[in-house]
């Protein structure tokens, strides 16, 4: 959250009708430059020009923007976990594409078997009944 929020300046404040460059620097000179620093700490409430309406409409943006931080880090994991996931699955499907080759191979082999023995059985004629008992008895 700090550094989604660390990425939004101050000067995004000047949306709120009201407050202008004079506030902006009031917040700047009191250490304030990110949402992030609005976020983390209540003493930019003390800082001159921000009364209890001020206060409420800062409160109100920086809700606006820390819910769409939220949003945007629900939706995206970090990129070590995506290596990760990325490696697994990659691992994975080496494995497989090994097995698919061996089984390629046997089914070749197995194909190469079976037509030779097509092969053979169109080769091999039946017997007459006079040729088969001459060949058996």
């Amino acid at each position: 959250m700090d550094s989604a929020l660390s990425t939004i300046d101050i000067d995004k404040l000047s949306q709120i009708i009201g407050i202008g460059p004079h506030l902006i620097n009031g917040l700047r000179a009191a250490g304030f430059h990110s949402a992030c620093q609005l976020h983390q700490s209540l003493r930019w409430h003390g800082v001159r020009g921000i009364g209890p309406k001020r206060r409420a409409q800062i409160g109100t943006l920086l809700r606006q923007w820390t819910d769409q931080a939220q949003r945007r880090i629900s939706m995206q994991l970090p990129q070590d976990v995506y290596r990760q996931i990325g490696m697994k699955y990659e691992q994975q499907r080496r494995a497989l594409a090994n097995q698919l080759s061996l089984l390629g191979t046997k089914l070749r082999s197995i194909q190469s078997e079976l037509q030779q023995h097509q092969t053979e059985l169109a080769q091999a004629s039946t017997p007459s009944f006079t040729q088969f008992l001459k060949h058996h008895l």
